[in-house]
């Protein structure tokens, strides 16, 4: 099974296709994420961390290393801006990141906003 887990809805960059139409935003507490993790049965199953831009997410790091100690396979979907944030959780065997890329340097800027 595939449980998506929506971290902030705060994101850095104007993409012109976002479903979610806002630069900024709530983030999930987490208390909030901690009651989940311990009402619900994560083992074995693929976690996919989204938002907004989940790397914006301050605890993103700390969530990603306790799922990823029962989960299956721990995603981050991300516009790959934040490379610190990669960095840090890179080593761990079933994290992945999932970056999106619209094209060339070009293409990109124009539906993601510049830079």
């Amino acid at each position: 099974m595939q449980i998506y887990i929506l971290l902030t809805q705060k994101c850095n960059l104007h993409c012109s296709m976002c479903i979610r139409g806002k630069q900024s935003g709530d983030c999930i507490s987490f208390s909030t994420l901690n009651s989940i993790f311990n009402r619900g049965d994560f083992d074995n199953h693929d976690i996919i961390l989204t938002g907004g831009e989940p790397t914006l997410y301050n605890r993103l790091s700390g969530v990603a290393k306790l799922l990823s100690q029962t989960a299956r396979i721990v995603s981050i979907t991300t516009n790959g801006t934040d490379s610190n944030v990669i960095q840090e959780l890179i080593g761990i065997k079933n994290v992945m990141f999932q970056v999106s890329l619209d094209g060339d340097k070009i293409a990109h800027d124009v539906i993601r906003g510049a830079g």
